[in-house]
């Protein structure tokens, strides 16, 4: 009944009920979930309520995939980890969840580490160089070289997980994997499978450009694992485009029409 009827008017019961108030009930039931409000935030700015504190949301159209991202988050406190790729066509906000997640490990007063790639020209390992900084700065870990040699790789990768240790849990977050050297994908694949292995608490984010060209062979075999959470990022939806609209200007008749 709930699935196919659809809902009585509530000015039926009262006609005191204002027509505004009386749409903004039916979208809430509305039984396709895309034709409801995008959140909450998009309820409170179509409400208009005078009351309510300026629209500072930096991140609109996203509350499922956060969702999802907060789900493996709180395995972290449970000495959980886990894998999330993001995936989409370029500037579907990728960055901007990753970004996102980053301010939520702050609040989790989780450690949390941000590489970033921009060709697979780059220096070797340049997706760990703000992780392989700290580690050598916390440790005092001169010792640990990302210009190490092939044959050196491996001691590298022990030594990186080792000193790994004292920051559990924690979280890798990863952008642009598809422009990542191949010193960057080697280690981050060893982490990952290792971390399933060995059932250690840390979380990856990794973002990955579906149109980026030729796909990579280690990047491919760490999407058929079935560890790796895949989040596919669609284009935002009409609701999500009018919540945007409605953090720029006032309410009124024209913000839906825009959005459409």
């Amino acid at each position: 009944k709930h699935l196919k009827e659809k809902p009585i008017p509530p000015s039926s019961f009262s006609p005191m009920i204002s027509e505004d108030l009386e749409q903004t009930c039916l979208r809430l039931l509305e039984k396709d979930p895309v034709n409801r409000f995008a959140s909450a935030n998009h309820l409170l700015q179509y409400l208009n309520n005078e009351n309510s504190k300026p629209c500072r949301r930096s991140l609109i159209g996203r509350t499922r995939e956060l969702h999802q991202i907060r789900e493996k988050l709180a395995g972290l406190t449970s000495q959980k980890g886990g894998v999330i790729l993001l995936e989409s066509e370029h500037g579907l906000g990728k960055s901007q969840l990753l970004h996102a997640t980053g301010n939520i490990l702050d609040n989790l007063e989780i450690f949390w580490s941000l590489g970033k790639n921009y060709g697979s020209e780059q220096p070797t390992y340049s997706g760990f160089q703000t992780l392989l900084e700290d580690i050598k700065t916390s440790s005092n870990q001169s010792s640990i070289n990302s210009n190490s040699s092939q044959n050196d790789q491996w001691t590298l990768f022990s030594q990186v997980q080792e000193n790994l240790q004292s920051y559990l849990p924690m979280a890798i977050l990863m952008d642009n994997l598809e422009l990542a050297d191949k010193g960057t994908i080697a280690l981050l694949e060893f982490l990952i499978f290792s971390t399933i292995e060995d059932e250690l608490p840390i979380f990856f984010l990794l973002s990955y450009n579906t149109n980026a060209g030729n796909p990579i062979p280690e990047i491919d075999l760490l999407l058929k694992s079935e560890s790796v959470r895949r989040i596919v990022l669609k284009p935002l939806t009409q609701e999500a485009v009018e919540e945007w609209l409605l953090c720029q200007a006032k309410n009124d008749e024209m913000i839906p029409l825009l959005a459409k």
